[in-house]
């Protein structure tokens, strides 16, 4: 936990085999089909632009992956139980499920509307002061996609949203 917290990035074992199967897919479905796009009508003097659109997705997809376990702070001005205490609240509100909880870190899981069972995991780090926050979508041995179109970066502004809704309800700002 120090040491993410320290980086910034959540330190896990990762799933590089699934991240590179995710990964060869999607780059080998848009190239071919940037390919077959641009055949269509020749591709005379457009190879440069073919190569930066081939190029574009797997790029997109390797900076997705390489930025998907960083953490995002927020500044709480509370101490780690009343931190724990706001996230619960949080996770409670939006419906998520707690799968782990410890005094200085909660795992929940917060299911997707369109595609039941994939969703996306929530990892939470309390510590004095601060909450530190990532989600991320699951993956599989068979493979996984290396983005999902912003769908972890709603999830976690919604998070964020209903943080400091509950942190507005629970320690109202004294009034002078």
């Amino acid at each position: 936990m120090a040491t993410s917290i320290k980086t910034g990035v959540l330190v896990h074992k990762r799933d590089w085999a699934g991240d590179l199967v995710g990964l060869i897919q999607v780059s080998g479905l848009w190239i071919i089909s940037s390919f077959l796009l641009f055949q269509q009508g020749g591709m005379g003097t457009k190879w440069p632009l073919y190569f930066l659109v081939a190029c574009s997705m797997p790029a997109y997809a390797v900076y997705c992956l390489r930025h998907e376990n960083d953490l995002t702070v927020i500044k709480s001005g509370l101490g780690a139980t009343e931190n724990q205490r706001l996230v619960e609240l949080a996770i409670q509100k939006l419906g998520w499920q707690i799968i782990s909880n410890t005094r200085y870190c909660i795992t929940a899981g917060a299911n997707n509307k369109w595609w039941r069972g994939a969703g996306q995991t929530l990892t939470v780090l309390l510590d004095q002061d601060n909450i530190y926050l990532n989600v991320v979508h699951g993956g599989t041995v068979k493979a996984r996609l290396p983005f999902y179109f912003g769908s972890n970066q709603r999830k976690l502004k919604r998070l964020i949203a209903t943080i400091n809704m509950m942190q507005l309800l629970h320690n109202p700002m004294p009034t002078t």
